[in-house]
């Protein structure tokens, strides 16, 4: 490694099956290089089998089934420290990150390849016992105990098993100001890299179904031109048919405006629009919706819903952030918008070695927003750039009991917030 400013530094070794190393070093002008060697420790690993009844790899055994069924299918295997209920809500985007108390590498990952009829490997973070359940999507499917000594474990699952498990949403989209149906509605359902099956149109009816699916927690996805695109969490059941209310569409709006340096100079950058959930007051990536502005900083948000949005501008490249700006569009577009981006401070929570995984943090600097909590991805310093005030920086256990919270004001220096 060269070009690294004096200074000290966290230092991570890791690798695909081992434990993370973390060491701290610090380079001074008078001692500009230093040798520092990573000894990585194994993590135990439980090889996964997954055969159909007849003893056959469950993939083989599939044969020519409908594509859609192909599409719902999003088998993990999952290692929690408590059995699990029927969902295990945390699984969302790539198989490969860190779900419970385990990594999943497929078998292709591997250096040293099972035979057909094996998924992979749960590397483990923790000492077993634990259990381990296969997953598909987030709906548990199968749960065994994996005690102390234990390399390998098979689970037995036929397609027709699983087909049953699967789900089916029914919807109606109509229009919010006439009541009448809208046909050609494009729905679909996404969560984090996962999507629900194939998007399809609403009929003259403003009826369309979506099946199968794998169950488990999604935003639904509603599109028409002239309408504001509507997003509307869903928890799909596993065996059942998922009936939602009628979704109402609304005549679109927008919101434009521009972005300034704080100077006054125009700012070429992106700007992102964080619908607030009107009952529990969050945001979401999945319930956002981002534009570039121009040149001349001026940027404009189309088909939008009716609601309170979070607007914020933002630009790696250059290092500018604005502050939340709060819009309500319930009555009608806004346009006017000013974005001011500042250069960011920066807020650093150091996690504890021992512990990291089973917490979160949130940091909140506005009334009436509840914050997303963020997961720590490994024991190393978590920084975050945020604009310069007062904020409420909060550490939170598994059951979201505060236990360590600061009330902070930024400066041009990091805050460095260590957690005992």
């Amino acid at each position: 490694m060269s070009g690294i400013r004096p200074g000290t530094w966290f230092m991570t070794g890791h690798g695909s099956g081992y434990a993370e190393q973390i060491e701290i070093v610090s380079f001074t002008l008078d001692d500009p290089i230093i040798q520092k060697n990573f000894h990585l420790t194994p993590l135990p690993g439980v090889d996964i089998k997954l055969l159909s009844p007849d003893g056959k790899p469950f993939y083989e055994s599939l044969g020519s089934q409908d594509i859609s069924f192909h599409r719902a299918l999003s088998l993990v295997p999952v290692a929690t420290k408590a059995s699990p209920d029927v969902f295990i809500e945390g699984i969302r985007g790539s198989h490969n990150n860190s779900f419970g108390v385990g990594q999943f590498r497929s078998n292709w990952q591997l250096a040293k390849k099972k035979p057909p009829g094996y998924l992979g490997r749960v590397f483990l973070n923790e000492s077993p016992p634990v259990f381990m359940s296969l997953v598909n999507f987030q709906h548990v499917l199968e749960t065994q105990l994996v005690e102390p000594g234990t390399n390998e474990i098979t689970f037995i699952l036929s397609p027709e098993k699983l087909m049953e498990q699967l789900g089916n949403v029914k919807i109606q989209f109509v229009e919010l100001e006439s009541g009448a149906p809208l046909k050609g509605v494009r729905a679909w359902l996404q969560n984090g890299g996962i999507g629900g099956g194939s998007a399809n149109s609403s009929d003259d009816e403003g009826a369309v179904t979506l099946a199968p699916i794998a169950p488990g927690n999604y935003f639904l996805h509603g599109d028409l031109d002239g309408y504001g695109l509507s997003i509307t969490p869903l928890l799909v059941q596993p065996g059942t048919v998922t009936s939602m209310e009628t979704i109402l569409l609304e005549k679109a709006v927008g919101i434009g405006g521009s972005v300034l340096r704080s100077g006054g100079d125009p700012l070429q950058t992106e700007v992102k629009a964080y619908l607030i959930d009107p009952v529990k007051s969050t945001i979401s990536h999945s319930m956002s919706k981002t534009v570039q502005s121009g040149a001349d900083g001026s940027f404009l948000f189309e088909r939008l819903t009716r609601g309170r949005w979070a607007l914020c501008a933002w630009s790696q490249q250059e290092e500018w952030v604005s502050p939340r700006s709060i819009i309500d569009t319930s009555g009608g577009s806004i346009t006017n918008v000013t974005l001011t981006a500042q250069p960011p401070h920066s807020i650093v929570v150091i996690p504890p070695l021992d512990r990291w995984r089973k917490l979160r943090f949130t940091i909140s600097a506005q009334q009436g927003i509840e914050p997303s909590r963020i997961p720590f991805y490994s024991a190393t310093p978590f920084p975050r750039s945020v604009p310069s005030g007062t904020y409420l920086v909060q550490v939170l256990a598994e059951d979201d009991t505060v236990i360590r919270e600061w009330r902070v004001t930024t400066s041009e220096k990091p805050l460095v917030l260590r957690v005992e």
